[in-house]
């Protein structure tokens, strides 16, 4: 674990220095949020061996992640809200509502992976994180996209 997470943080790192010398966008859209958890992620992996720390750490940067665009989305989604309707196949959404859904389903997100690392063995945290997580990440962002989508004005 140790090993990739230096890896993954070596590799984000050589592309924010690479991203000096080259003409292409290497790091737009969401690529330095991504590089910056992914440092996080790191320092956790290098910082705890121990296994409850290793199944809390999806709670904790989930959590950050969370507080990071839940405050996003309070100052009007003006960096992560609109550099994720890059990826949206319909540009129509409101980037401070996208922003506070996502950050809304990356809090529910933490609180079910820490209610699991509570009352579950670490087989079934495992179990979870493998086939469970994912589906409630899906629906989590639907929901957001669907929180997004511009409501009429009443007259």
């Amino acid at each position: 674990l140790r090993t990739a997470a230096l890896v993954a943080a070596g590799a984000g790192l050589a592309l924010v220095v690479a991203q000096r010398f080259v003409k292409v966008d290497l790091l737009g859209g969401m690529a330095l949020f991504g590089i910056v958890m992914t440092l996080l992620g790191a320092g956790f992996a290098i910082l705890f061996e121990d296994d409850r720390m290793i199944m809390l750490r999806s709670t904790i940067l989930g959590g950050i992640a969370a507080g990071f665009f839940l405050t996003d989305g309070l100052l009007g989604g003006q960096y992560l809200g609109r550099r994720m309707m890059l990826y949206m196949p319909a540009q129509t959404l409101d980037p401070r509502r996208l922003s506070i859904g996502l950050g809304l389903s990356g809090l529910v997100l933490a609180l079910l992976n820490w209610l699991v690392v509570e009352v579950a063995t670490k087989d079934q945290w495992l179990f979870y994180t493998t086939f469970a997580d994912m589906p409630v990440a899906i629906a989590g962002l639907l929901w957001a996209l669907w929180y997004a989508k511009p409501r009429a004005q009443a007259a």
